[in-house]
């Protein structure tokens, strides 16, 4: 887990640095520019619905969405892998963030009224933690006959988190766009390294076969 953290971190920081540069004016500045005149014009930051997808889907409200599910799908199945892997792919979600943002130091665009944002801008916390837990939640907890659906309902959702983050003025549009990357990335690499744990806890005589197997 430390290593895909790591990995990820570090990809995101190379974006960062190719797409806004270090503390913002970087060669994607003019089209983040021409996004938010453009959202700016079309849209409130008082949004109810975007001000709601704020308050949800933070790196906290991730963290706490995962560990709630997470546990009802433990009491229900008691598979402890399957449980955590969302809630494992919202903490890395946050840690990767934390480094990257304090990495590059960017800044947030402003409110409509002037008022600047505190903390830095790239990547979106918001829209990497919920593709993480969206996407990882997908890949765990469905049966491959409904992955499909689970895929464009987590695409529906995913959209709307980092479209709300453009709405409320508090994000470029290269910081939802790399978030959702850096968040679909870990929740990748988390549910392919878990796999043989996972597999394990499904079909535990496959694992006592293996073993005995191994020793005749």
């Amino acid at each position: 887990m430390a290593a895909i953290v790591v990995g990820i971190a570090l990809l995101g920081w190379i974006a960062g640095l190719v797409l806004v540069g270090h503390s913002g004016a970087g060669l994607a500045q003019p089209l983040d520019d021409a996004v938010r005149r453009w959202v700016a014009a079309h849209s409130s930051t008082t949004n109810p619905i975007a001000v709601a997808l704020d308050a949800l889907f933070g790196s906290l409200g991730c963290i706490v969405i995962a560990a709630v599910a997470g546990t009802l799908v433990w009491w229900r199945t008691r598979r402890l892998f399957s449980a955590v892997e969302p809630f494992i792919a919202a903490l890395a979600s946050g840690v990767v963030v934390f480094v990257v943002k304090a990495a590059l130091a960017r800044p947030r665009p402003s409110f409509s009224n002037g008022t600047p944002i505190d903390d830095y801008s790239f990547p979106s916390g918001h829209a990497t933690s919920t593709a993480a837990i969206a996407v990882a939640m997908a890949l765990v907890w469905l049966p491959p006959r409904w992955r499909r659906a689970g895929f464009v309902a987590s695409a529906v959702g995913i959209g709307l988190v980092a479209l709300s983050r453009l709405v409320l003025g508090v994000h470029w549009f290269t910081d939802v766009v790399v978030g959702v990357a850096l968040g679909v990335a870990l929740a990748v690499a988390i549910v392919h390294a878990c796999a043989p744990l996972v597999r394990d806890e499904r079909d535990p005589g496959a694992r006592v076969d293996a073993a005995s197997s191994r020793s005749t």
